[in-house]
Protein backbone atom coordinates (compact mmCIF):
# COMPACT_ATOMS: atom_id res chain seq x y z
CA UNK A 1 0.00 0.00 0.00
CA UNK A 2 2.83 2.14 0.71
CA UNK A 3 3.39 2.18 -3.26
CA UNK A 4 0.07 3.41 -3.57
CA UNK A 5 0.93 6.79 -2.06
CA UNK A 6 3.90 7.17 -3.93
CA UNK A 7 1.82 6.61 -6.87
CA UNK A 8 -0.55 9.54 -5.86
CA UNK A 9 2.28 11.97 -5.03
CA UNK A 10 4.57 11.40 -8.49
CA UNK A 11 1.15 11.16 -10.41
CA UNK A 12 -0.05 14.61 -11.99
CA UNK A 13 -3.21 13.18 -12.42
CA UNK A 14 -3.82 12.79 -9.17
CA UNK A 15 -2.03 15.80 -7.77
CA UNK A 16 -4.54 17.67 -9.91
CA UNK A 17 -7.35 17.16 -7.25
CA UNK A 18 -5.59 19.26 -4.64
CA UNK A 19 -6.31 22.43 -6.18
CA UNK A 20 -9.71 22.68 -4.27
CA UNK A 21 -7.54 22.41 -1.15
CA UNK A 22 -4.39 24.66 -1.81
CA UNK A 23 -3.83 28.01 0.14
CA UNK A 24 -2.18 30.68 -1.03
CA UNK A 25 1.29 30.27 -0.04
CA UNK A 26 1.21 26.98 0.25
CA UNK A 27 5.04 26.09 -0.80
CA UNK A 28 5.96 27.86 2.54
CA UNK A 29 3.75 25.41 4.77
CA UNK A 30 3.68 21.92 6.40
CA UNK A 31 0.60 19.92 5.10
CA UNK A 32 -0.91 16.40 5.80
CA UNK A 33 -3.29 14.34 3.08
CA UNK A 34 -5.45 11.61 4.00
CA UNK A 35 -5.90 9.15 1.33
CA UNK A 36 -8.45 6.29 0.99
CA UNK A 37 -7.27 2.80 -0.94
CA UNK A 38 -9.38 0.17 -1.65
CA UNK A 39 -7.50 -3.19 -1.50
CA UNK A 40 -8.80 -6.17 -3.24
CA UNK A 41 -7.95 -9.20 -2.93
CA UNK A 42 -3.99 -7.75 -1.90
CA UNK A 43 -3.82 -5.72 -5.12
CA UNK A 44 -4.34 -1.98 -3.97
CA UNK A 45 -6.71 0.49 -5.99
CA UNK A 46 -6.78 3.88 -7.25
CA UNK A 47 -5.97 6.16 -4.13
CA UNK A 48 -8.25 8.75 -3.70
CA UNK A 49 -7.51 12.32 -2.05
CA UNK A 50 -9.81 12.52 0.92
CA UNK A 51 -8.79 15.42 3.25
CA UNK A 52 -5.98 17.77 3.28
CA UNK A 53 -4.62 20.08 5.48
CA UNK A 54 -2.17 23.14 6.02
CA UNK A 55 -0.47 24.96 8.77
Amino acid sequence: METSAAEFLSNPDYLKGLESYVPVGWKSKHLEFVLSIDVIKGKSGVPRLRAAHFW
